[in-house]
């Protein structure tokens, strides 16, 4: 079941699927708590494997709290979400398949 919305503003009509913008700012919202809740590392082989030999290169990763990113995550995106619908107001509409139920 998709969650639709019809608003007319200026004279103009615009349906807004939920379902779509949902998927929209969870993934943003995730991306912005994945770059605040990452940090960058780095190791040197050479520091623990043949440190006599030639020179290894310097590796550099990511440690990401997972459990901090989800819980950023949800909470700011139903913060979003509750904040456009209600800057989007108008009557909320559910759709299933073709049928269209108020």
């Amino acid at each position: 079941m998709t969650s639709t919305q019809r608003v007319t503003r200026n004279g103009l009509s615009y349906w807004i699927n939920w379902t779509i913008v949902e998927r929209i700012v969870r993934n943003h919202e995730r991306a912005l708590a994945i770059a605040q809740c990452s940090t960058v590392e780095s190791t040197n082989e050479r520091e623990w494997y043949l440190p006599t030999t030639w020179s290894m290169p310097t590796i550099r990763f990511l440690t990401t709290d997972w459990i901090a990113v989800r819980a950023r995550e949800s909470a700011r995106s139903m913060s979003m979400l509750s904040q456009l619908r209600a800057q989007a107001g108008g009557r909320e509409h559910r759709r299933q398949g073709n049928a269209l139920q108020r």
